[in-house]
């Protein structure tokens, strides 16, 4: 592929937005414009490098927002033409095709910025671009004079791209004092060839105040939805137990193969079918002796985890416990400020109760406990990149309708995140058959027929190309798909030397065969693979079907 470089064009004022200060670095939903942007940007895979053209007066402000992303900052000019020219100078020698954004447009998504690569196979230049669907009329001092007929005009957006040569050519014959709208103009008066590709409403740039209210209801958009756990614990004398997080001294212990913390496995319970993401038995089988013992507060963090990568918001806790003993209401707040403190959210969005069923049953007759939880979540697009992985989800499901083919998941390093992504979307059942999530070995035996021997000394091990091949096979040979992905991985903790943090194999069976491919995404933390992998497994769908 060829090596392809990004410039963000960020030396503008943007004061018609208001705010005090460049509208690039104006918070949107508690982070910075310009991180937004170039977050995506940055995590393309299609994108090698990254060029961020600031005023110079904004350095601090840029270095704040952008935080740990790799970006070559420059200096700007007093256009926008004159600052894309610095940005052109500072991109690296290997580049081939360049693409040219506005920060402004933080709602990008990675569905578009292929769109405008791919077009780059077959034109010197790719310009995105939306339908005008209003009537058009000119006019003057308030009188409208003469209507405009609309065919044939288009509403052009970024990023634009470009074969870097021909884009150079172009400036070098551009006078210095030359200030064009855009880099398509440019192009065009160099006699450039530029492809329209299809834009997207949602990739609008924030220019006035009404613009940021907007994009703000689209960051607090999405539907809530809540999700149910249940767990019940045996009770046996002990010196403490965990309850909800938090150590209760009160002579009793709950038997289980974890910490056995009834209120925690009942809220992430509740969290994982919030975000259909199978229950926790799936997560950290009972029969896997590293979760013997295991603090539970670990399997909130992941169900956690498995909500930001899906792009859901957590809105609300409410945990009942029931039980005769331990009394739980001098433990409450703790609870309360334990359970936020794992989910990362407000303590005002947790609820801690306790009840009796009045000597009834074997709560009554103090032989155990139980717990029940119910978890609210919003889901949308509220947290980048859910909106680029949702826009090609429904790429992958409208291309596999209209070859009239169904598709099927495996999943031992997502927890289900893949088929989550699809079957969400209204109308997906059409075309997905079913989603394995298998994180045992023993269930990829079971559910897939993944030979045992793989997992065996002298084997591969879980994580390699033979058991994701197999896992894929396995898919076809269980369900009624044409196309299946497996993907099978190091998320988080549990890295070695020989199998790092963020290394996923993925296979895709088909009628012509499987095919498998290695992807090291490298230490981005658990939630952050997760998403990449997602995005991976759906571009390898998206492809296959057509």
């Amino acid at each position: 592929m060829p090596r392809t470089a990004a410039i963000i064009v960020a030396a503008g004022r943007g004061e018609r937005a208001g705010g005090g200060i460049p509208k690039q670095y104006r918070m949107l939903g508690g982070v910075a414009v310009l991180r937004r942007t170039a977050e995506v940007l940055d995590r393309h895979p299609g994108v090698d490098s990254l060029v961020v053209v600031i005023n110079p007066d904004d350095a601090r402000l840029a270095h704040e927002a952008l935080g740990d992303i790799e970006a070559v900052l420059v200096p700007g000019g007093a256009t926008r033409t004159a600052s894309v020219r610095a940005g052109l100078a500072a991109l690296p020698g290997n580049a081939e095709l360049v693409l040219i954004h506005d920060a402004a447009r933080p709602f990008v998504s990675a569905a578009l910025i292929d769109r405008v690569i791919d077009a780059l196979a077959r034109c010197e230049s790719a310009l995105p671009v939306l339908p005008v669907s209003d009537a058009l009329w000119r006019g003057s001092e308030g009188l409208a004079e003469t209507a405009i007929d609309r065919s044939g005009l288009f509403r052009a957006q970024t990023p634009q791209g470009f074969r870097l040569d021909a884009l150079l050519a172009a400036y070098d014959r551009l006078p210095d004092d030359t200030a064009m709208a855009d880099d398509a103009e440019v192009a065009r008066a160099a006699g450039l060839s530029v492809a329209t590709v299809a834009g997207a409403e949602e990739n609008f740039k924030l220019t006035l105040a009404s613009d940021f209210e907007r994009a703000e209801q689209i960051l607090t958009s999405g539907d809530c939805v809540t999700g149910s756990g249940f767990d019940v614990h045996r009770l046996e004398p002990a010196d403490h137990m965990m309850l909800c997080g938090v150590r209760v001294e009160e002579g009793l212990g709950l038997v289980g193969h974890s910490d056995a913390d009834a209120g925690l496995h009942a809220i992430t319970d509740a969290l994982l079918g919030a975000i259909a993401a199978g229950d926790i038995g799936q997560h950290f089988p009972p029969s896997d002796p590293q979760w013997r013992g295991a603090s539970s507060d670990r399997f909130l963090q992941h169900a956690a985890g498995l909500a930001r990568s899906a792009g859901a918001d957590i809105r609300h806790v409410d945990v009942t416990l029931i039980c005769e003993r331990p009394k739980v209401s001098k433990y409450r707040d703790a609870m309360r400020a334990r359970i936020a403190d794992i989910l990362d959210i407000p303590l005002a969005r947790v609820s801690v109760k306790a009840t009796t069923t009045e000597g009834l049953g074997f709560t009554g007759r103090r032989e155990g406990l139980a717990a029940q939880a119910s978890v609210t979540v919003r889901r949308g697009i509220g947290t980048l990149p859910a909106p680029s992985l949702r826009e090609l989800a429904n790429e992958v499901l409208e291309r596999a309708r209209n070859a009239g083919v169904k598709i099927a998941t495996a999943e031992s390093c997502t927890g289900g995140l893949i088929a989550a992504s699809l079957t969400e979307i209204a109308g997906s059942s059409d075309v997905v058959d079913r989603g394995f999530v298998t994180y045992s070995n023993d269930a990829k035996n079971e559910m897939l027929s993944v030979p045992s021997e793989l997992y065996g000394n002298g084997g591969p091990g879980a994580v390699s190309e033979d058991v994701a091949r197999a896992m894929a096979s396995g898919v076809l040979k269980n369900s009624k798909a044409k196309f299946a992905v497996a993907v099978t991985g190091v998320a988080g903790p549990g890295a070695s030397e020989n199998k790092p943090e963020g290394l996923v194999w993925f296979a895709l069976a088909g009628p012509e065969g499987v095919m498998a491919y290695k992807k090291e995404f490298g230490a981005l933390g658990r939630s952050q693979v997760r998403t990449e992998t997602v995005r991976f497994a759906l571009q390898l769908l998206r492809d296959a079907v057509g």
